[in-house]
């Protein structure tokens, strides 16, 4: 009788350390190369239109899955670039933001790989160094050389880009300029309103980056 009693109590515990067990999490599919570019414009248009943040501050991971299901999609890596930037920037705390960053970082010399003649992912890059540096103040010195370099490799291609503009701004405020960052500041604001393009995945941005920025030139 105790041995069955003894049986009956260990297949129990069986039943219960099964039941308890977690469950393996299902992996998404891979998304086909082919749906990058629809779900990129899809993704893009939300970001640009939508004012709600607590979505905004979760859609950038939909543009790194888009980034890692096609590596060789410019654009894919691009704006994962960007979304990273961007929303750690303004989504995420101090403890997070360096990590995010630098996944940012990473995007933007992929994206410069595959168009290395575009002046975009260069002034992407440089824009998302000194966002770093702001925001450790030991980066500085490391990060002004090569933004340095950045802003004059991308002159060399496009001059007049609003957005380099910007970066020339930031530079000069973050070395206490401001009336000459006000300069670029108003050129890029110019360039922006001059600027139109057919083409929707075309770099846009900028807009609200130089308004936080003329804010802090004031």
């Amino acid at each position: 009788m105790k041995k069955i009693v003894v049986v009956f109590v260990l297949m129990s515990m069986s039943v219960v350390v099964f039941a308890q067990a977690p469950k393996q999490e299902l992996k998404r599919p891979p998304m086909k190369q082919s749906n990058v570019k629809r779900a990129l414009d899809r993704y893009v248009s939300v970001w640009d239109t939508c004012a709600n943040n607590t979505t905004r501050a979760k859609i950038y991971e939909g543009f790194d899955r888009l980034a890692a299901a096609d590596t060789t999609n410019f654009y894919g890596q691009y704006y994962a670039a960007y979304i990273d930037a961007e929303s750690g920037f303004l989504y995420f705390d101090t403890l997070r933001k360096q990590e995010v960053y630098t996944r940012a970082l990473g995007y933007s010399d992929k994206a410069m790989k595959i168009n290395p003649k575009d002046a975009e992912p260069i002034i992407l890059k440089a824009h998302i160094l000194r966002l770093m540096a702001n925001h450790n103040d030991s980066l500085s010195a490391d990060h002004k050389a090569k933004i340095k370099k950045l802003i004059a490799d991308a002159k060399k291609i496009d001059a007049a880009n609003p957005r380099l503009y910007l970066v020339m701004g930031d530079e000069l405020l973050a070395e206490g300029n401001k009336k000459e960052a006000m300069k670029n500041y108003k050129l890029a604001s110019d360039a922006l309103k001059a600027s139109k393009s057919e083409e929707f995945l075309k770099p846009h941005w900028g807009a609200d980056e130089l308004k936080r920025s003329m804010a802090k030139a004031q």
